[in-house]
């Protein structure tokens, strides 16, 4: 019993250390995606990721609505692209739409399939809701994807302490230090 408090002890401090109660995984996923942003071969490519851009500034910033319609309107300009979807899922997410932030981020996925950073959105939303199974199979393929996504070791760090797998979550959050 002492162990398993001390376990929960340890995932607490780590949890703290990386602000998890106040940031959530999507907040850090968001923190450098436009760097890494593939550009679509479609039309008015320019004008969507230049609204995509904006509406990360906006959701940095805590400004959820101005985020929401930057991220839309890059995608009346461009509906294929991956990132925006992603960025509004991220973006409901943050505004306590489960619903629909899972929409959007199967859209993201569905338009690119090897999009990790969407892929650990959908798990860390799943977890949120005690769907761990489901979470633990999308932060394992963006981790498979991107051994690096740090966005991904803390969605399930948080889903291993969801399920009581203290050392699991511990080790998770140990590799997110080395990045």
């Amino acid at each position: 019993m002492l162990n398993d408090w001390f376990a929960r002890l340890q995932v607490a401090r780590y949890l703290e250390a990386f602000n998890i109660y106040l940031q959530s995984p999507m907040d850090v996923l968001m923190q450098d995606e436009s760097e890494q942003v593939k550009l679509p071969d479609s039309v008015g490519n320019g004008l969507a990721l230049s609204l995509y851009e904006q509406g990360i500034r906006f959701h940095e910033s805590g400004k959820f609505d101005e985020a929401l319609a930057a991220f839309e309107e890059a995608l009346k300009h461009d509906p294929q692209f991956a990132p925006a979807h992603n960025g509004r899922g991220s973006v409901l997410f943050s505004k306590g739409d489960v619903e629909a932030a899972l929409s959007a981020l199967n859209e993201a996925i569905r338009l690119d399939g090897k999009f990790p950073k969407a892929l650990a959105n959908r798990g860390s939303t799943y977890a949120s809701i005690g769907e761990f199974e489901r979470a633990l199979a999308d932060l394992n393929e963006a981790l498979r994807l991107d051994s690096e996504c740090e966005a991904a070791f803390i969605g399930r760090a948080q889903c291993f302490f969801g399920m009581q797998r203290y050392e699991d979550a511990i080790e998770d959050l140990s590799r997110c230090i080395d990045f």
